[in-house]
C-alpha cells in the first residue's frame, strides 16, 4: 500500500508492523495538526476510523488491519470537503482499551 500512497504524491515515512487491537478496515492517526491530512488520507481509505493522539507535528499514521482490501480508486476519490469518520467504538474496537493502539516513531 505505501507504493500504492506514493504514486498519489502522498509522503511515505517508515513502514513496519504492529500488534493492534483494532478491528476494521484502517486506524488512521494524527494529532490535531494533522487532521486536514488525515482526512484526505480517509478518503482513500474507504470505511477507516480516526484517532487523534497528543503529536503536535503533522504527520499522519496509517495501520491497515484485516479487514483492508484496497484503496478508493484514484480517480474515484471523493473530492468534497467532509468531517473526519471517527471509529464506532462498539463496532471498531476489539477489546476494551480506550485507544487500540497509539503508534510510536520507528526506531
Amino acid at each position: 500500500m505505501a507504493d500504492e500512497l506514493l504514486v498519489r504524491k502522498f509522503v511515505v515515512g517508515a513502514v513496519a508492523n504492529t500488534e493492534a487491537g483494532f478491528r476494521g478496515v484502517a486506524a488512521v492517526v494524527s494529532g490535531a495538526a494533522g487532521q486536514s491530512a488525515a482526512f484526505t488520507v480517509q478518503r482513500n481509505l474507504p470505511g477507516s476510523d480516526y484517532f487523534q493522539d497528543g503529536r503536535t507535528d503533522a504527520s499522519v499514521d496509517v495501520i491497515l488491519s484485516s479487514g483492508y482490501r484496497e484503496l478508493a480508486a484514484a480517480d474515484r476519490v471523493d473530492q468534497t470537503p467532509g468531517k473526519l469518520s471517527c471509529p464506532r467504538e462498539s463496532r471498531r474496537i476489539a477489546d476494551d482499551a480506550k485507544w487500540p493502539v497509539i503508534p510510536t516513531a520507528a526506531p
